[in-house]
């Protein structure tokens, strides 16, 4: 029982620092976004508000943001955008536990990753991937 509350305490003190420093950076990138030219800067720091809200658990609004880093993305030809965008997508889908669409949208960027030889995303990808499909299988075991 010690062991599982100080567990608990670690994990909270842990994850407060981030959560203060992720609102600071998700207001410092909507401030920034706010005068952003319809560029791949743009789409990038599109990509990156995302990530923060997923991490900070915010899914909705990752899943806003990562549909407009993908829309502007495929406007500008933005391939590492378009990649990044569906795996932030995915990761917001994922949560709320549209695991099909998520699975969808991970192997859109994997393919995207392949074809432009982005060795880190398809590593990222190809984890996610085998992640998902593991939490999909346990799911479906545990309700036989």
């Amino acid at each position: 029982m010690k062991k599982h509350l100080l567990f608990c305490i670690g994990l909270l003190l842990f994850s407060l620092p981030h959560s203060f420093a992720g609102n600071t950076l998700i207001d410092s990138l909507q401030s920034v976004l706010k005068d952003a030219k319809e560029d791949t800067v743009k789409a990038f720091l599109l990509t990156e508000l995302s990530w923060e809200r997923l991490v900070t658990g915010d899914f909705r609004s990752a899943l806003q943001n990562a549909d407009s880093a993908l829309a502007l993305s495929k406007k500008l030809n933005y391939r590492w955008g378009i990649a990044t965008a569906y795996n932030r997508k995915a990761g917001a889908l994922e949560e709320f536990g549209n695991y099909a669409e998520a699975l969808k949208n991970y192997e859109a960027s994997l393919k995207i990753n392949i074809e432009t030889g982005n060795k880190k995303g398809i590593a990222s990808n190809t984890a996610e991937i085998v992640f998902l499909l593991f939490i999909y299988f346990s799911c479906k075991i545990l309700t036989l």
